[in-house]
């Protein structure tokens, strides 16, 4: 029996992909399979797949674009896997990822399902910072604010772990992670595993570069789990749309939301630092941005 499903969604990534599958079969834990799943490309992807004379690496393909969620979705229903591990086709794993997570996973009680592992952040070819998994998760509350987990090609989790949480919603272009890791956290614990085991590599076209789409999947999400989301996270929120409307450069709405997130929380530096920094436009948010990756880049 397979021990973990490597599932891959991938669209018009055939120049990256290689990078991505190849960090799976170079791991020194061998008893896996990679499932890519091709959400409806364009390019020569299904070439770039078939190429590899191994065959742990299995295709499936889409006749059309349904979206990341979609292709995960159907990883996780072809897997044959005790665990399902996702990593999106523009990442990777570093050689002992699949190890590292197996040693800590087959030791854990009954309400721990999945962990979550800090990862490496690439800009330009150049490793920039890191993205620590320190915390053990348990409520929603965790990643509907302060976001801790590191998305989807940082999770692990048991395969039948779908069967009581649900697949992932199909409906969402952005917050994919955060939106799953809410109801799963209504039934078991995230573990964090500290070492950095994920290469994130961040580029323009990322959909988590796209504002307005985050902005929609934002309110989709306030509105779906508005049960769980308390009145002390809505400072949160608004700051959250100040940043995402600050991107799309509608600079009067950024302003009214850092506004109404500072008044909600006034003892937050960062909030009112966002509202100071926006009276001077787009210029005065990009500047602020700068700052803090600056700070981030020498902790």
């Amino acid at each position: 029996m397979v021990t973990v499903s490597v599932v891959i969604p991938t669209y018009n990534r055939a120049d990256v992909l290689p990078r991505a599958v190849d960090s799976v079969l170079e791991q020194t834990y061998e008893n896996f399979e990679v499932i890519v799943v091709d959400d409806g490309s364009t390019d020569n992807t299904e070439d770039v797949v078939k190429s590899y004379a191994d065959n742990r690496v299995c295709y499936i393909s889409f006749d059309s674009n349904k979206g990341a969620n979609a292709a995960r979705n159907e990883g996780i229903k072809q897997g044959n896997g005790e665990y399902i591990s996702f990593l999106d086709s523009d990442d990777e794993f570093t050689k002992n990822h699949i190890k590292k997570v197996l040693s800590v996973l087959s030791d854990t009680d009954p309400s721990i399902k999945g962990a979550y592992t800090t990862q490496i952040t690439v800009q330009n070819h150049k490793e920039r910072f890191l993205s620590s998994a320190s915390q053990v998760l348990s409520d929603p509350a965790q990643v509907i604010e302060e976001y801790l987990a590191n998305g989807f090609s940082s999770f692990t989790f048991h395969q039948d772990v779908f069967d009581q949480v649900g697949l992932l919603d199909e409906n969402l272009k952005a917050f994919q992670d955060r939106e799953f890791l809410i109801r799963y956290l209504d039934h078991y614990n995230l573990l964090p595993i500290p070492d950095p085991l994920v290469m994130y590599h961040t580029q323009e076209d990322r959909i988590s570069s796209d504002p307005s789409r985050k902005l929609s999947a934002l309110e989709y999400l306030v509105t779906k789990h508005k049960e769980k989301i308390k009145s002390s996270n809505d400072a949160f929120l608004h700051y959250s749309r100040g940043h995402l409307y600050a991107k799309d450069r509608n600079i009067s709405a950024a302003r009214r939301h850092f506004f109404t997130a500072s008044k909600g929380n006034i003892k937050s530096l960062k909030y009112h630092l966002h509202t100071i920094s926006i009276l001077f436009g787009y210029g005065g948010y990009k500047f602020t941005q700068y700052l803090k990756r600056k700070i981030k880049l020498h902790m």
